[in-house]
């Protein structure tokens, strides 16, 4: 498993997305909400831009214990609604998140283009 990366108040920092990181935080995140919101559809929101801040904040705390820091609850939502942390390192971390909740999402690129098909010549008519 491969490590991640976000800048969160000016420090970077790493984690790697374990079974472990990933299943606590869903179980948070779900008893939080009263089973109203889980992981998959926190990360799509995300990545939709429509993200609660309390359900977001309890995925950065999982994140930044992950990554070795020392954080509280309180501290990781005030950070998260805090003018003091970029709206860079917001988007950093919604990019880790993403990605550790659904790795298959390629944030980095475009999708290709479809490639451009001539259409199939017509048959002529014959006239009656």
């Amino acid at each position: 498993m491969r490590a991640l990366h976000f800048t969160w108040a000016g420090e970077r920092r790493e984690f790697i997305p374990t079974m472990a990181v990933l299943s606590a935080m869903a179980a948070d995140i779900g008893r939080t909400s009263e089973g109203l919101e889980n992981t998959v559809s926190l990360a799509s929101k995300m990545l939709g831009g429509g993200a609660d801040p309390v359900f977001a904040s309890v995925g950065l705390w999982h994140l930044l214990r992950a990554s070795g820091a020392t954080v509280s609850r309180e501290d990781a939502y005030a950070q998260m609604l805090s003018a003091e942390v970029t709206l860079a390192e917001k988007a950093g971390f919604r990019q880790a998140f993403i990605a550790s909740v659904l790795p298959s999402v390629d944030l980095g690129k475009k999708p290709e283009a479809p490639a451009v098909t001539a259409p199939a010549p017509q048959k002529a008519r014959r006239k009656k």
